[in-house]
């Protein structure tokens, strides 16, 4: 398989205070890979590195074998933040609004969006089953929704690979199955590498071919023999 993400000896402080030491990583195309670790254990991090938000102290990361920070190919990378209820309660934007917000650079500044970036907006949302909630307002939808919508956000710009940080927090059970339903549906028949950082092994366990775990500075890969 084609290597995508390639972290090479990379290490990052906080303050001069290691967060992440020296650590390997390697992701291909078409994994599904789950990162986990306790609280503080780095998890964040890595994630941001993973996306660009943060630049090490020391090593390489690599995107599509090119430097990331030189990359060309950050778009490739769809990112899923955690979801809040309730900063979303009050916020005055639709479902319609928020997938389209991902197609601002394509649309243009102060421009309207075209029939094709409308179009694109109605086939992301119609991939997550949110086609029908496309006028209702973000902060009137349960959280399960809310992240669906989100997942539609980072789909609009199709992406090589999502990353999605600790997507199950706060929904309820059935939202949760049908979200790794959804993900594991476009790991598979849309061919989208997807990175999900999580605290429940025993869940992500189930989908995932590769789980690496942050612990004490470092991240390990871990074979499915293993226990944590």
């Amino acid at each position: 398989m084609k290597n995508i993400i390639s972290i090479e000896n990379v290490s990052f402080a906080y303050n001069k205070e290691n967060v992440l030491q020296d650590i390997i990583l390697s992701i291909d195309e078409g994994d599904f890979v789950g990162i986990i670790g306790c609280n503080g254990g780095g998890k964040s991090t890595l994630m941001k590195l993973l996306i660009g938000q943060l630049n090490p102290s020391k090593g390489k990361i690599k995107l599509f074998n090119e430097d990331l920070d030189k990359s060309n190919n950050l778009n490739k990378i769809g990112y899923v933040p955690q979801i809040s209820l309730s900063s979303g309660a009050n916020f005055p934007a639709t479902v319609e609004e928020i997938v389209m917000a991902n197609l601002y650079s394509k649309v243009g500044f102060m421009k309207f969006p075209k029939k094709e970036h409308k179009q694109k907006v109605k086939e992301a949302l119609k991939i997550v089953n949110m086609e029908d909630y496309s006028k209702r307002l973000i902060g009137n939808l349960s959280g399960g929704q809310q992240q669906r919508v989100m997942i539609a956000k980072a789909l609009v710009s199709e992406p090589k690979i999502i990353i999605l940080d600790e997507p199950t927090t706060g929904i309820d059970a059935t939202s949760e199955e049908q979200l790794y339903t959804l993900l594991e549906k476009l790991n598979k028949e849309s061919k989208i590498t997807i990175v999900i950082v999580s605290h429940d092994f025993a869940k992500i366990s189930k989908y995932t071919n590769k789980i690496f775990v942050v612990e004490n500075n470092k991240v390990s890969l871990m074979g499915k023999e293993n226990e944590v």
